[in-house]
């Protein structure tokens, strides 16, 4: 659907010398469409760069830890690997979306402390929230597959 959406907003609609005054209200819609769906190929891309690195380390991480805690701790392994690996995802993200693929690129700090940090810190919230769920999970999860 994005993909005939990008290709749609390739064609410029007529211009307002060619529209009766009743379509001329839909004039700026075009430009508007264009702010909101150009950038997305480059978010697409950094967000698949980010997810392919960060859950490849998700899963390795929590596979080491669960390691040396002997499979024991479930909250310890569940928070750490993914306040880690969501670190990793945001930090890659933030550089490839507002840094490397933006024309305009944005002030390395600027990223830092508004992209990385400040939504690194919902993702805090939330790691510590998922755990009474994964403990409620692997109660109803059979136990040869808990561990």
């Amino acid at each position: 659907m994005t993909i005939i959406m990008l290709f749609t907003l390739g064609f410029t609609p007529l211009e307002s010398d060619n529209v009766g005054e009743e379509y001329a209200w839909a004039l700026p819609i075009q430009k508007n469409l264009l702010g909101i769906f150009i950038p997305f190929p480059t978010f697409f891309v950094a967000s698949m760069i980010a997810y392919l690195f960060s859950q490849y380390f998700d899963v390795w991480f929590y596979e080491k830890i669960s390691y040396l805690t002997d499979k024991k701790f479930l909250w310890l392994r569940n928070n750490i690997s993914t306040m880690t690996s969501s670190l990793l995802d945001n930090t890659i993200f933030s550089i490839f979306a507002w840094i490397i693929f933006n024309p305009n690129p944005l002030d390395f700090n600027t990223v830092i402390f508004t992209f990385i940090l400040g939504t690194y810190i919902l993702r805090i919230v939330i790691a510590i929230l998922d755990t009474p769920f994964i403990y409620l999970a692997k109660y109803f999860v059979p136990n040869r597959m808990n561990d």
